[in-house]
Parts: structure tokens; sequence; C-alpha cells
């Protein structure tokens, strides 16, 4: 365990802490009788922030909203006062993601031909390219050690579904994003991978990174969420501090009470 306690230590020490902000402002998007939002909120960086609801409530359309993947009615979203919308180069060479599928992937390759792959896409701003891809590919294997994760030296097509996500979230994570976001990250990983998922992603928020993590798991955003946001139906009807909620009540307890009262005003409208 102190081995591994080290590893996280140093992934937490790799960048100094942000200040930048992810700006939700409005957005909505509409298709068929499905409304997402308006939504808006304010994260900062410093914190893991869970997006959490039922199926088909909006998580991973305002994701993909927010990342610039899928056309808006309305509003905006940006990071550090840039907009997203237009998938600034630079700006997403700072940014983090995985998205909800695990075939997001070039699967003819091997996990240290697809990570060396996205550490040479995420360093061409840098002063020093070889140098950048040399230290990505470094905490490639600290994050490997960390998700206890041999990577074999074959393609990836053949993996399982636990091995092919833990092949994405390094991925995600080998630049040392500012903003991490990452949709339904625990699809595939058993519960020792979980939690070592969880202290991998303490380490991103002591390093200063905004970690917005989609999940149906309440457990996990009890345990790690700094703040979490809820959605139902295309509304955004909880948004709460996890610490501020008293002893003798839980997350979950919070979340049920929303969504019912959500479903409530649903039926009287």
């Amino acid at each position: 365990m102190g081995g591994l306690a080290l590893k996280l230590e140093n992934l937490g020490k790799q960048a100094a802490p942000t200040a930048e902000v992810l700006e939700i402002s409005g957005i909505e998007v509409r298709y068929g009788t499905f409304t997402l939002g308006p939504v808006s909120m304010s994260l900062a960086g410093g914190q893991v922030v869970s997006l959490l609801g039922p199926n088909g409530s909006g998580k991973s359309t305002l994701i993909r909203s927010v990342l610039g993947l899928q056309r808006t009615d309305a509003g905006r979203a940006s990071w550090d006062g840039v907009d997203l919308a237009d998938r600034p180069p630079r700006t997403l060479a700072r940014v983090g993601a995985l998205m909800d599928s695990p075939d997001d992937v070039i699967p003819e390759l091997t996990p240290q031909e697809y990570w060396e792959f996205c550490a040479m896409a995420y360093a061409r701003y840098e002063d020093d390219v070889d140098d950048a891809v040399e230290g990505m590919l470094r905490r490639a294997k600290i994050l490997a050690t960390s998700l206890d994760f041999s990577p074999p030296r074959r393609s990836i097509a053949g993996f399982s579904l636990g091995m092919r996500r833990k092949t994405q979230l390094i991925a995600s994570m080998i630049h040392s994003p500012d903003l991490l976001v990452l949709d339904e990250p625990l699809i595939g990983l058993d519960f020792i991978s979980i939690r070592a998922l969880e202290g991998v992603l303490s380490a991103e928020r002591e390093r200063g990174a905004l970690v917005w993590v989609s999940s149906h798991d309440l457990g996990v955003a009890g345990r790690l969420a700094d703040r979490a946001v809820v959605l139902h139906l295309g509304r955004l009807i909880l948004d709460v501090a996890v610490a501020s909620i008293t002893a003798g009540e839980t997350l979950e307890d919070r979340v049920e009470a929303a969504i019912q009262a959500a479903r409530t005003s649903a039926v009287r409208t």
C-alpha cells in the first residue's frame, strides 16, 4: 500500500494548482420530445464534481455539448474564458476526456502505442515535444501501476472491457490535464479497480485539476466528490456541496429526495 501511496503522491505533484473555471451558461439541446436544459453552472479547479441522474436524464448529452461534440440549440461553455464550441486546439490540449463508449480507441494499436499517439497529439504545442512526450509516457506507467494494469504487448482489439477502459482512462490523464471530464468511467471496472481509480482522481484534485465525473454510483460520489449535481429529464434539479450534507443523511438520501420531488412536480404539471 505504501508503494501505491507514493505513486499517487507523484501523480499529484506534476503540476501546480490551477484557478481555471468551467463556465456553463444556459446550454440547451432539443431533439424529438426531449429537451436538455437550460443548464448553467460554474465549476472551479481543485475539486471533484459528480454528475448524477437516472438513465436518459441527459448526462452524456450535457458533457458532449460542453466539450463541443454535440450541437446545442442555445448557450455556451468556456474553459478559462475560452469558448469550447469551436474545439480550440490549444485549449483542448489542456483537457482530458473519456466518453461512455469503450470503443473510442484505435484497436489496432497496443496500449503503449496508443498512449504514445495521444502524447504526441497533446505535446504539439510544447516547446520541446520530445521531452513532453517522454514525460507523458512516464506518467502513463505511473497511472498504469496505480490502476493495477500491466498493459499487454498486443492490440487493444482483443482486450476485455475492463482493460480497454483502463487504457482509455490512462490516455485521458496522460498529459496532466487541467480539466478532466469522465463519462461513466466505472464501466467494466471491478471493485478493486474502482477504489484504485478513486485514489487516482483524488490525486488529480490535489494537483489542482477540475475532475468532472458522470456516474450512476452514488457510493463513489459520496466518498469522492466535493460537489454533486443531478439531472432529471434534462433539468438540473440539485447542486449540493457534499460536505454540507448533515449527519444522519447521505448523498443518496439527498439525491433520491430531489428526484422524487422532480417526479411529483412533473406529474402535477
